[in-house]
């Protein structure tokens, strides 16, 4: 029988969302590729609200008690190229934060398959399905399960103001959707 707590708890709440955003966005900067995106001095100030941003986001996204107040992927991101190496990148760091945390299964492959699904928001529109590796020993082979369906568009409705019905699993590539889809067709898809 599936574990019915939000993803949120079972990663741990607040306290670990932050500690692992306080692991992560280091990575990033750091990261060889993706410091490209970090190069102009920021305050202390801008730093402090990137990390809230980010805090504030995946807890909300995850099922907590958080508000995201920021704007949503794909406007945060546009005009600044982001790549499909790039993400590649991001997903790497994210694999070895998640390494570091021990981000054990079926918690795992819920944050990967959320990370992915944001792929063509924070790469402007965007999307290769193609799953990526994120460490030594985990590789996505199934995007959702129902219970990750109702996970992410819970979590799009309050991160981006969209909602998205599912008649049953996701579609597959060929009819615009994921890998592991069933093909079943997307029931809508519009603006809150």
């Amino acid at each position: 029988m599936p574990d019915s707590a939000s993803l949120y708890t079972r990663l741990g709440g607040y306290d670990a969302i932050a500690a692992v955003v306080d692991d992560l966005l280091p990575r990033l900067r750091s990261d060889e590729l993706l410091s490209r995106f970090w190069t102009s001095p920021r305050s202390v100030n801008t730093h402090n609200r990137e990390r809230q941003l980010a805090v504030d986001f995946i807890a909300a996204a995850a099922g907590g008690p958080t508000i995201y107040l920021g704007r949503d992927m794909k406007m945060s991101h546009k005009g600044m190229g982001i790549t499909k190496a790039d993400y590649t990148a991001f997903m790497r760091c994210l694999g070895a934060t998640m390494d570091k945390f021990e981000v054990r299964e079926p918690e795992r492959s819920e944050v990967v398959a959320f990370a992915t699904s944001l792929e063509p928001e924070n790469r402007g529109g965007v999307a290769d399905h193609s799953l990526v590796p994120v460490s030594k020993s985990s590789v996505v082979t199934t995007f959702f399960s129902t219970q990750q369906g109702v996970w992410l568009r819970n979590a799009l409705e309050r991160s981006s103001g969209f909602f998205v019905a599912f008649l049953g699993q996701l579609p597959s590539p060929e009819h615009g959707g994921v890998s592991g889809g069933s093909g079943e067709p997307i029931e809508a898809v519009g603006k809150l």
